[in-house]
This record gives structure tokens, C-alpha cells and sequence, in this order.
């Protein structure tokens, strides 16, 4: 009979030290996670602010006074949207490596990067015949 009371509690510690086990399991499992950097864009900010980028250098190579290069043109034309985007080089730089690093990633924005340019030059197109 003493065998039997003395069972029943290892058998209850043994529930208990299996289920705190499976838990910090879990939350251990839970921790490893990868969490979104707080600089990471997404990713139709970051579409946008490239096809900004991307007409401001066709507009820079297209517009541009002799007494300045068309990089010097560009660099302030690059400067304005970064202000306007309220980002830095160094954070599109981080994101422009981040969506191109996988090559899927990579299609997936220059697809919709180039969905958005023929978009807005439609939208150019329109505006001009008014």
C-alpha cells in the first residue's frame, strides 16, 4: 500500500515536469523566431521609392546645365526623395539588399517595380492630354 501513496506522486511530479518541459519548448522555439528589422521597408514603399530613384535619373540624364553633371543632378534629385520618403542612403541601401538577396524575392520586386513605372507614365500620359 505504501508503494502504491508513494507512486502516485512521482507519477504526478513526472506530468509536471513533462508538461514544464513542452513548455519552455515552446517558448523556446517561440524566441528563435526572426523578428522584422526596424529598418526594413515594405515592400511597396520600397517599390516606390525605387521607381522614384529610377525616374529621377532618367530625368537627371534628360535635364541637366552645363555648369553641373548629370551626377551631381541626380545625387540632389536622390537626396529629395530620400527626404521625402523620410529615409537615408544607408537604410534603402540596407533594404535594396534585403529584396534582392533571394532571386525569387528579386522578380517579384522588379516586377511590381515595373508594373508602378508603366503605371505612372500611363498616369503622365493621361495627365498630359488634359
Amino acid at each position: 500500500m505504501s508503494a502504491f501513496l508513494l507512486s502516485r506522486p512521482l507519477r504526478v511530479l513526472r506530468r509536471v515536469m513533462i508538461a514544464s518541459t513542452l513548455a519552455l519548448l515552446l517558448f523556446a522555439c517561440e524566441a528563435d523566431r526572426p523578428t522584422r528589422p526596424d529598418w526594413l521597408l515594405k515592400p511597396q514603399q520600397f517599390i516606390s521609392i525605387t521607381a522614384d530613384l529610377m525616374i529621377a535619373e532618367s530625368a537627371a540624364n534628360q535635364r541637366y546645365e552645363q555648369d553641373e553633371s548629370r551626377y551631381t543632378r541626380f545625387l540632389k534629385f536622390r537626396q529629395n526623395i530620400f527626404r521625402h520618403h523620410q529615409i537615408d542612403s544607408t537604410i534603402y541601401r540596407l533594404n535594396y539588399d534585403h529584396y534582392t538577396a533571394e532571386t525569387r524575392r528579386a522578380e517579384n520586386v522588379f516586377v511590381y517595380l515595373v508594373d508602378t513605372l508603366e503605371a505612372r507614365a500611363a498616369a503622365n500620359k493621361l495627365m498630359s492630354f488634359e
